[in-house]
């Protein structure tokens, strides 16, 4: 017996192996679903869920995301927080590399010289939204802080879910 898979995005880092993926799904009549989940993640789906109170805030029209995921992820995250209906009007970015001096990594735990990435975005919606996207490097262990400070303050019956 087959069981359908579900895999975040990319379905996988070469072709060949997207191809190779695929096929087996094929051959064992299997579905594949692709999903992008960042943010459905425990801090992410508490913002989206402040944002989206529309007694208290009215529609969000600027949104800002600083660290919570990189690339994709990120503007993902971003979307969640406008709304993923309406379409990106204009889409602008860049990535920036920075050389650090050395410092301790205690991802890494080693001391040295780092680079630094810097990822920025900025998505012009047709309905006049406007989403900023912020992404360090360095700024993992940041993110990983903010989680355990999110748990910490929010009350325990904040973490269920609303409808909108």
């Amino acid at each position: 017996m087959a069981l359908h898979v579900l895999l975040e995005t990319p379905i996988a880092h070469k072709l060949s192996e997207a191809d190779a993926i695929i096929e087996a799904a094929w051959r064992n009549h299997v579905k594949i679903e692709i999903a992008e989940q960042f943010h459905r993640r425990p801090l992410e789906q508490i913002q989206t869920q402040t944002h989206r109170v529309q007694a208290l805030f009215g529609r969000v029209y600027t949104a800002f995301n600083d660290f919570a995921g990189h690339g994709y992820h990120g503007v993902s995250v971003l979307r969640s927080y406008l709304g993923f209906d309406a379409p990106p009007a204009q889409v602008s970015g860049s990535v920036h590399s920075y050389p650090l001096a050395a410092h301790w990594s205690r991802l890494g735990n080693t001391r040295g010289a780092r680079d630094e990435t810097q990822e920025h975005g900025l998505i012009e919606f047709e309905d006049g939204r406007v989403g900023v996207f912020h992404w360090t490097s360095v700024g993992l262990r940041f993110a990983a802080a903010m989680v355990g400070a999110a748990a910490a303050f929010w009350p325990k019956k904040a973490w269920g879910s609303a409808s909108v």
